[in-house]
């Protein structure tokens, strides 16, 4: 049921409770005079305003409840468990569902103390007593009826309990999908960095070439072109992979396989013939039992680390070393310091650190003695 159709529906019901209970007491149920019947629909009416209040102000409106009832004691026909006890039951669930902590002790107490006091008293020291019976078995008697009642209001402290739990769990999940939603946008971000940026990289670096190269070897700068519109049909095709998973959220994600071996080769043909001068050792003795997850980890780490070394470094050469042991692989990738110290520093190196630890792995960059050293380890 929605929220305010709910709500609507349980003042509904105080409204139409308290409105009988007032005409039961004003027309049946009352041996008072016009004083006191004022006074006992008073409290009637007060009591539903305050069962009405329960989701503005919860330990005022308990309180108010608890009043209530207190204030009828003093009147012996107002206090019978037809009046009070329904209140008294909606009071338990309010106190265990919505009140806080530090204020819900009090409240019970007080709660179970009304009827103790009510069914005592009238057992006691009803006008007829002590009649037939001893104070003995009145007090037996009174002492079950208590204890009746407890168990009457316990459920609804149960109730109010599994209530709370219901809307703390219900609280929970949001989070759990508002925080799920934020690590996908965030993993879209990062993959949409890695494509644009390191085609962005390549492209900028083809064209420079490509423009110093139309006077004197047109040849060279056609192929170029031709690599630039290649590269930039492949950086579309990735980006509206992407962008299906944001417009469709029931489509299903694209499922390509994991980047293998020949795509590294091809990533590091690329780079070269970008005119980087790329060194690779180690990447052919690689273990062939290298799960997909961690190729895919390896792959991103290498494209960003290539698209550094186009775009930041002074001079356009660098090296990646490959090594693996029983437990993780490593890529350690070097190239010349950088032109500015706030060149790699961005993005592309928070999105490394970012999938590496979500794999479990560790990264560590260092810049001295002219030398970046990016280096990423991760699990098998």
């Amino acid at each position: 049921m929605n929220p305010t159709w709910r709500r609507a529906t349980v003042l509904a019901l105080i409204a139409i409770l308290t409105a009988l209970s007032v005409f039961d007491w004003v027309t049946v149920q009352s041996p008072y005079g016009s004083v006191g019947t004022a006074a006992g629909a008073t409290l009637i009416a007060v009591c539903g305003a305050c069962c009405a209040a329960h989701g503005v102000r919860p330990v005022t409106a308990v309180a108010g409840i608890a009043a209530c009832a207190s204030f009828a004691l003093c009147l012996n026909a107002l206090s019978v468990p037809l009046y009070w006890e329904p209140a008294l039951a909606f009071g338990a669930v309010i106190t265990t569902s919505r009140v806080p902590r530090r204020d819900r002790t009090w409240l019970i107490v007080w709660l179970l103390a009304i009827p103790t006091v009510a069914l005592f008293t009238h057992s006691m020291f009803a006008p007829d007593w002590p009649g037939s019976q001893s104070a003995g078995r009145a007090a037996t008697v009174a002492a079950r009826a208590v204890a009746l009642s407890w168990v009457f209001l316990g459920f609804f402290f149960l109730l109010g309990a599994q209530l709370r739990n219901r809307r703390e769990k219900i609280s929970e999940l949001e989070q759990q999908v508002e925080f799920a939603h934020v690590r996908e946008r965030t993993q879209i971000a990062r993959e949409m960095h890695d494509i644009v940026a390191h085609t962005l990289a390549g492209i900028t670096a083809l064209a420079d070439g490509a423009r110093y190269a139309s006077k004197h070897n047109p040849e060279v700068a056609r192929g170029a072109l031709e690599t630039i519109s290649a590269e930039s049909r492949t950086a579309l095709s990735q980006m509206r992979g992407l962008l299906s998973v944001l417009r469709d959220d029931d489509a299903a994600a694209p499922t390509g396989a994991a980047p293998g071996r020949r795509d590294f080769t091809a990533l590091f043909n690329e780079a070269r013939a970008r005119g980087l001068n790329l060194s690779v050792a180690g990447f052919d003795e690689l273990p062939e039992d290298v799960p997909p997850l961690t190729l895919f980890t390896l792959y991103r780490v290498c494209q960003e680390a290539i698209t550094n070394m186009l775009r930041h470094a002074s001079a356009p050469e660098g090296a990646l070393t490959f090594s693996a042991d029983a437990k993780s692989v490593r890529v350690e990738a070097v190239n010349a310091a950088p032109k500015s110290k706030h060149g790699p520093n961005g993005f592309g190196l928070v999105g490394i650190r970012e999938r590496v630890a979500a794999h479990g792995g560790r990264v560590n960059v260092t810049d001295d003695g002219g030398k970046f050293v990016l280096t990423a380890e991760v699990p098998r």
